[in-house]
């Protein structure tokens, strides 16, 4: 129904000619002067409301045929998630999800979301994080740049955290800290030599230092002992360095709340160790001594591969290197397996370096130094040839298993680097690895294809390893 408004009174042929009808009742006088027939005057009610159902109906559908048949619009940009959601959901299913609950990572349930505030340190430095390690993987320039804006504002915030004294002590800010120097490594993987500072791991160390030991009474505060526990212990081997006396007095303060018998503190004692004593040879222990450290070394680790073995797992002798099943049951336990096997080859490649001079000066004991030569580079072959059977196979044995995320790959990558380069491994072997190393490369996103490939590729002089973790590893280093 139409409302027309007042309509006017007078005759048909009198509002056509726009003259004033004077509405007779048996019609008007203009028309009878103009001989015309009157129309008379319809009811104004009528004229007022009109029924337009049919018409606008008909309308309707004379529309429709003209337009022809509909087709969607193109998507609108706001239904497309941003790249912040992107970095999130590609963090989280790399990490929070395949995360063991001792693990760096896995404390983003402890502490995220933060605050509803955007410019609170951890809401800042997580965000800082995905963004680095996004750009990392799909070598997005962009990304890589919104990333330093928010490590900017994330410096900023830490300076006046530590500032604080009631926030210095907080969990919250320690773990920013580790946050920060794992987006050092993530903003600095694409670039040539990777200098990384171990500024935020100072930092962090000061911080533990410094609070009471009512933190080593949960089970965070142990986790992020022993997360920086192995980041330092990392750095200082790839940097050269020592290991600083305040962690060691650290560690010994916590000794009262942890378990120490537990495989990843045995564990992160063990690199410590490790890292301590290529710092002493490279100040000049003598080489009988640093063969007796790095046997002992290497004895606590054997032991502790055994107990990491499933129990229904029993050791194969020289296994081959292709085409084999993967024995372990979970990743977690695969890389912590191969992350021991790692340092065993690295000790025998120290204690075979130690043994050689000892040939020149000690003649009354050169069979008991070749023994020492033997034995260790039997070790490392074995090694290599079993971190080459740990990489998982489908069930045919023709090809890798296709539920490999990439910070997993990126781990038996390392593995499988360090197999080739400091093993005592036949020229075959050696290409095999290649290929495994090809293999795991496929299907992975274009920075990351580009890591990959890094480590194939054959060195001019003997690699430091460690630097090598530093650029390419994406995991804790730990068991």
């Amino acid at each position: 129904m139409v409302y027309r408004g007042k309509p006017s009174k007078s005759c048909r042929e009198c509002r056509r000619r726009d003259i004033k009808c004077d509405k007779k009742k048996d019609g008007c006088s203009q028309c009878s002067r103009a001989h015309i027939p009157c129309s008379r005057y319809a009811d104004p009610a009528k004229l007022m409301i009109h029924d337009e159902t049919h018409s606008t109906i008909a309308r309707a559908r004379q529309k429709r045929v003209s337009q022809g048949p509909s087709c969607p619009g193109p998507l609108s940009l706001n239904l497309l998630p941003t790249v912040e959601d992107r970095a999130k959901l590609l963090y989280a299913s790399q990490y929070i999800g395949e995360s063991s609950a001792t693990s760096l990572f896995s404390l983003i349930r402890v502490f995220y979301p933060p605050k509803p505030d955007p410019s609170s340190l951890l809401g800042t430095a997580v965000r800082t994080t995905f963004l680095a390690f996004f750009s990392s993987l799909h070598e997005s320039s962009s990304v890589l740049y919104e990333a330093r804006v928010n490590y900017g504002l994330a410096l900023t915030l830490a300076r006046k955290a530590i500032q604080s004294p009631e926030q210095a002590r907080t969990d919250a800010t320690l773990f920013c800290l580790l946050l920060l120097s794992v987006f050092e490594r993530f903003a600095h993987s694409g670039q040539g030599e990777l200098l990384v500072s171990d500024g935020h791991l100072q930092g962090a160390l000061g911080l533990m230092f410094l609070r009471d030991d009512s933190q080593f009474e949960g089970s965070v505060g142990i986790t992020m002992l022993l997360q920086l526990s192995e980041l330092i212990a990392i750095n200082c081997l790839a940097n050269e360095s020592d290991i600083p006396s305040s962690l060691l007095s650290l560690r010994l303060r916590a000794l009262r709340s942890v378990d120490s018998s537990s495989p990843r503190w045995r564990f992160s004692e063990v690199l410590l160790q490790y890292a301590h004593l290529k710092n002493l040879i490279r100040t000049g222990l003598p080489h009988a001594q640093a063969i007796l450290r790095a046997e002992l070394l290497d004895h606590e680790l054997d032991q502790l591969s055994q107990e990491l073995l499933p129990r229904n797992q029993v050791p194969l002798p020289l296994p081959e290197p292709t085409g084999q099943p993967d024995r372990c049951p979970d990743h977690k336990t695969r890389k912590g397996l191969n992350n021991i096997r790692v340092v065993r080859i690295l000790l025998a490649e120290s204690i075979r370096e130690q043994s050689t001079p000892l040939l020149r000066t000690s003649t009354d004991h050169a069979g008991l130094v070749m023994e020492r030569l033997h034995r260790s580079t039997r070790t490392s072959s074995s090694l290599s040839l079993e971190i080459c059977s740990s990489i998982p196979y489908s069930n045919s044995g023709r090809s890798l298993t296709s539920d490999l995320s990439s910070v997993q790959v990126a781990s038996l990558s390392f593995h499988l680097y360090v197999a080739k380069e400091a093993g005592v491994i036949p020229d075959q072997l050696r290409l095999s690895i290649l290929e495994q190393m090809q293999a795991l490369q496929q299907k992975q996103l274009p920075g990351h294809q580009r890591l990959l490939a890094e480590l194939q590729e054959r060195p001019h002089q003997r690699p430091n390893v460690w630097k090598s973790w530093l650029k390419f590893g994406k995991e804790d280093f730990s068991v």
